[in-house]
């Protein structure tokens, strides 16, 4: 029988690693390791096979046929699927009759990028990767939470008030004072709160009844399955696994907290889901396990024509470290996971690592430098000041040991947010700093619906606070986010806004019922092309609903530009005398309206 085999993964030049993926064989780690094992023993790799989505010619191609986020998800998914169905036909025949002979213990097929994770003896593995249909075949690297610098400071009337019962009633403080550094409080007053979007968290769980975000759980409304993504222990709500300070639930309430008094969160508004597959106690988690999260939040219900489960953002306050891990500078693993994660429609934003204050220290793939945006790394101020925490990692990147890492910094030392239990606690690291920038992207998203994760990213980047040397630097990359310059970036809180011209307001119709018509205009006063969908309805003063609906009809509108029409509402007879409301609204259809205007509608009216 064989048996599993298992060893630590030295870290090699980075020239070696791309030698190797060129030769389209074993990478050069996993060669070496494979060189301790027997035939028979037992190894968990990803294999990954030539033929990949070009994501930066996507979504080039995305912008020039103006499709929208729904659009490009569908499309996104639907390609991804059949290049995976398609390529890895053979592959998979190959793996299945290893199977009847244990060479192959298991192995699950992947779509959010062209490979497989396998599980089969080192013999069977070598074999594999001289196949002409697989290009790389990866070791599962082991990976792990950015650990908090400090241990986790539980707030002291909760820590007392819930001695015997968890955490009783938890100190009412005001909002938090990283949330207020960003200026997202500003867009609040806007009526920008995150409202309509969705936050993803990669992390150890969440406390999925804690008061400052259960309500807005995901899985009130959906199914769990798309919601709460745990394939260790196959739990069905949101649970925080962390053994020690409530890594996943603290960084969920940086993104979306809010309750009374304590405004910890940056997009209050926003409902949430959320994948524990990062340090699972005892139970170790790997790359394979990272993969498997980011393939369900780029389509958490399977269903690729569907994209209102689809997070505007996906956290992770995670990292492999070359100082700890033993991987390389730059491991190019799950690269084409995490853009096809962004094509998909959800930005992807990692923390730097803790590893500071030396130079060359970011954890990997928050080091990635393919473009400005694909990889956004984020650093840690210290708490009440523009200064860098001195535990935050710094740039240069490993990759070429010369691009300036990371992109933008926000608030990571003392960070009050929430704990397992219902209570709040402070922890620092760059792990509680990245999800004031994942909160950020929820609400540029909720004020800018069709802006792309590419865009959202540009915006925060463009529009940082300088902090430090002037311009960008190792240490503070662009600066510190600030929310509302970044939406002003994109257009502004609305961009869009439209206009209703009824012949009469009041309009009069007669009890045996008619067609009220009114003229519409749509201005997009954004500097930015905007794709919206424009729909009309009507309804009573007491009962909200879309019963007279017409639409919806997707709608391309350049900058400063102006559209207009006619459009009508049928007033049934058999419905009841009495006052009505016709709204033409903008955004899309039905759940996220960007503007909308109204007028009275009297049915029955004499005009008198």
């Amino acid at each position: 029988m064989p048996k599993y085999f298992s060893a630590h993964f030295p870290a090699f030049a980075l020239c070696a690693a791309t030698m190797a993926a060129h030769a389209g064989v074993l990478s050069p780690d996993l060669a070496e390791q494979l060189q301790g094992a027997d035939s028979n023993d037992l190894v968990r790799v990803i294999v990954m096979l030539p033929d990949q989505l070009d994501k930066d010619g996507f979504v080039a191609e995305m912008k020039t046929e103006g499709k929208n986020l729904h659009e490009r998800h569908v499309e996104a998914v639907t390609r991804l699927r059949e290049i995976s169905r398609t390529d890895q036909a053979a592959l998979l025949e190959r793996l299945d009759q290893g199977l009847m002979t244990e060479a192959v213990l298991d192995y699950q097929p992947l779509w959010i990028t062209n490979g497989v994770i396998v599980t089969a003896t080192k013999e069977t593995i070598e074999a594999m990767a001289t196949r002409h249909d697989v290009d790389i075949v990866y070791p599962n690297y082991p990976i792990s939470l950015i650990e908090p610098v400090d241990d986790l400071e539980v707030d002291a009337v909760s820590e007392a008030a819930g001695a015997s019962t968890g955490f009783g009633q938890p100190t009412l403080l005001t909002i938090e004072e990283g949330v207020a550094s960003t200026r997202a409080p500003e867009l609040w007053a806007l009526g920008v709160d995150g409202s309509g979007t969705i936050v993803g968290d990669m992390d150890t769980g969440a406390d999925g009844d804690h008061p400052a975000f259960a309500s807005r759980y995901l899985g009130l409304r959906k199914p769990a399955a798309q919601c709460w993504f745990d394939p260790v222990t196959n739990t069905t709500f949101p649970v925080e696994f962390a053994w020690w300070g409530s890594h996943g639930t603290h960084t969920l309430g940086t993104m979306c907290g809010s309750s009374g008094s304590n405004q910890i969160g940056m997009a209050p508004g926003a409902e949430w889901i959320a994948a524990a597959v990062i340090d699972r106690v005892s139970i170790d988690r790997t790359i394979a396990d990272a993969i498997l999260a980011f393939q369900w939040f780029a389509d958490p219900d399977g269903d690729p024509f569907t994209s209102d489960d689809v997070p505007a953002v996906v956290n992770n306050s995670w990292g492999i470290s070359p100082i700890w891990h033993g991987v390389p500078h730059c491991d190019n693993t799950f690269w084409n996971v995490i853009d096809n994660c962004e094509a998909s429609g959800a930005a992807v934003v990692y923390a730097a690592g803790n590893e500071g204050p030396g130079s060359k220290t970011l954890r990997t793939p928050a080091d990635r430098i393919a473009s400005d945006t694909n990889v956004f790394a984020v650093g840690a101020l210290v708490a009440g000041s523009n200064s860098i925490a001195s535990f935050s990692s710094r740039g240069p990147s490993g990759c070429d040991n010369s691009t300036i890492k990371p992109e933008v910094t926000a608030r990571g030392d003392n960070v009050r947010s929430s704990v397992d239990g219902g209570g709040y606690g402070t922890l620092s690291g760059t792990s509680m700093a990245c999800p004031h920038v994942a909160g950020a992207v929820a609400l540029l998203r909720s004020g800018s619906p069709q802006s792309t994760p590419e865009e959202i990213k540009e915006a925060l980047l463009n529009t940082a606070v300088d902090l430090g040397a002037a311009g960008e630097d190792n240490t503070y990359g662009t600066g510190r986010i600030d929310v509302v310059a970044a939406l002003d970036y994109l257009g502004g809180a609305t961009g869009l806004s439209v206009e209703l011209d009824p012949i009469s307001d009041p309009v009069l119709v007669p009890s045996e019922g008619g067609t009220v018509e009114f003229d519409w205009s749509v201005t997009n006063t954004s500097n930015q092309t905007q794709n919206f969908q424009g729909w009309a309805e009507g309804s009573t003063a007491t009962i909200s609903g879309s019963r007279l609906v017409s639409g919806p009809h997707d709608v391309t509108l350049a900058a400063n530009q102006t559209i207009s029409g006619t459009a009508s509402l049928p007033m049934e007879g058999e419905l009841a005398d009495g006052d009505y409301v016709g709204t033409g609204k903008i955004g899309t259809f039905p759940g996220s309206v960007i503007d909308s205007d109204s007028f009275q509608i009297i049915k029955g009216g004499t005009g008198d």
